[in-house]
């Protein structure tokens, strides 16, 4: 699988192979911080300021920009 930081990863399949179930898809794991920001405010309900007051007191940060 191509990650987009970390390079080609190899990831283990499950040895259970059934013939009637669709194949498996595997993608990339999320990088550091990249769903932080989307669990923050939508399963816990954050808001954008109470986002941001705990970035800037170091608790969590954005995520890492692509480049």
């Amino acid at each position: 699988v191509k990650h987009p930081r970390g390079g080609e990863l190899r990831l283990l399949g499950s040895p259970m192979k059934f013939s009637a179930a669709p194949r498996q898809r595997f993608t990339a794991p999320p990088s550091l911080g990249q769903d932080t920001e989307k669990i923050l405010s939508g399963l816990l309900g954050y808001s954008p300021r109470r986002i941001k007051a705990l970035w800037e007191t170091g608790v969590t940060r954005p995520a890492p920009t692509r480049g």
